[in-house]
């Protein structure tokens, strides 16, 4: 896969970041959402922009938005010479110049200060920081609730987090480390299909630890077309769930695999190792018995699994 160079402006001085922002088709979104990151204060960040063969008017946009800033950070505009998809933020972090990575997904607005809250939590041991976020309906804000910040806090490990963690492990909230990259196998579609937002949590428990921050960061649009709606079959909860805990089987095998050269490696001590292997048990037996819950209550509603070749990528 490469990642051909359409656009580049960069000015000296250090950088605290690089703001990974990929899009797929998401013209409409990004006179707000890419605008809210080039407004990112009180930092200097790499902004890297990455096409990944969209058939609209991504490329017209997204040109269009860059030539006309001339603020203080660094911006990269790539196209993918084929459909990336998984690859994609993989393949930015590898071209990043800095070794804290941000998310940006396309149709999320930052708000003016994210990049330097994230900044500053993701120091000494922090390899991972996640924030929660407001989301927008039709236009409209909806604040996290009371009962949902409670419920946050309540988390006193990372375990719970795999479980239930689903408004605050979400990769568009992560900033990370580049060692989530550097120091791990290459993160590509031959490697693993999926479940990037649960892999790079595991790896950053490896090495180091994980922050939250309680204070919404950016506005995550929820639409008929959000990314997330593409991973799973919602017809019911029960084809949700099936799918849910399949992904989570595969993502836990391959970190079983990680922690094993990571210890190999001297990068995990035998104690924490020995503690992961423990989790990483537990999670397997909750997940397989999720799996074969939702089999059974999904053969007993007349539904037969089978697999269907998915639609072609090509635009």
């Amino acid at each position: 896969m490469e990642l051909a160079t359409l656009f580049e402006r960069t000015h000296p001085g250090a950088l605290d970041c690089s703001i990974l922002f990929p899009v797929w088709n998401g013209a409409k979104f990004l006179d707000e959402s890419l605008a809210s990151v080039l407004k990112q204060e009180k930092v200097r960040a790499e902004i890297i922009v990455s096409d990944d063969c969209s058939s609209d008017a991504s490329v017209e946009r997204i040109n269009a938005i860059v030539s006309g800033y001339a603020g203080p950070h660094d911006v990269v505009v790539l196209k993918t010479s084929a459909r990336a998809e998984f690859d994609h933020l993989p393949l930015l972090a590898r071209r990043a110049r800095s070794e804290i990575l941000i998310q940006a997904h396309q149709d999320d607005i930052a708000y003016p200060l994210r990049s330097r809250a994230l900044v500053d939590a993701l120091r000494g041991r922090v390899r991972l920081v996640t924030s929660v976020a407001d989301y927008r309906v039709d236009g409209k804000l909806h604040a996290p609730s009371r009962a949902d910040l409670e419920r946050v806090r309540g988390f006193k490990s990372f375990e719970p987090f795999l479980y239930s963690g689903y408004d605050v492990m979400i990769g568009s909230r992560f900033a990370m480390h580049a060692d989530l990259f550097r120091l791990f196998p290459a993160i590509e579609r031959s490697y693993l299909t999926g479940g990037l937002d649960i892999l790079l949590p595991i790896r950053a428990v490896m090495i180091g630890r994980i922050a939250r921050i309680e204070k919404p960061l950016l506005a995550c649009g929820l639409h008929a077309e959000r990314w997330s709606a593409r991973l799973w079959d919602t017809q019911s909860p029960q084809t949700k769930l099936f799918g849910y805990a399949v992904r989570r089987l595969a993502v836990l095998d391959r970190a079983a695999r990680e922690l094993k050269g990571a210890r190999e490696a001297g990068l995990v001590g035998e104690a924490h190792a020995a503690r992961l292997t423990d989790w990483f048990d537990r999670a397997r037996a909750r997940f397989v018995r999720e799996l074969v819950e939702a089999r059974e209550k999904l053969s007993r509603e007349g539904f037969e699994l089978a697999w269907v070749a998915k639609p072609s990528a090509t635009p």
